[in-house]
């Protein structure tokens, strides 16, 4: 018997596992618990679609240090910063 458990993903989405449960007959109603072989297959998702559609991330602590290096004062990284926030 195996019942379907919504759990977060690691991008905040929402997927279902399956967790299989001892079988009790009286239970299995074909909605709530399911039989292994009634279970819905997965959806399968493109994950680098998912990322380009979702907005960018910013920038990475080691990212942001190695701009700092190259740039010769504050305002230059500033104006480096405001060009990525566009």
């Amino acid at each position: 018997m195996v019942i379907l458990m919504p759990t977060l993903s690691g991008y905040g989405s929402v997927q279902h596992v399956p967790v299989s449960l001892a079988l009790v007959p009286a239970l299995v109603d074909g909605e709530k618990y399911l039989m292994p072989d009634d279970v819905p297959q997965p959806e399968i998702r493109d994950l680098r679609r998912l990322r380009r559609e979702k907005a960018p991330r910013a920038p990475s602590m080691r990212t942001l240090v190695r701009w700092a290096l190259r740039c010769d004062n504050a305002e230059q990284l500033g104006h480096r910063l405001r060009v990525l926030g566009q």
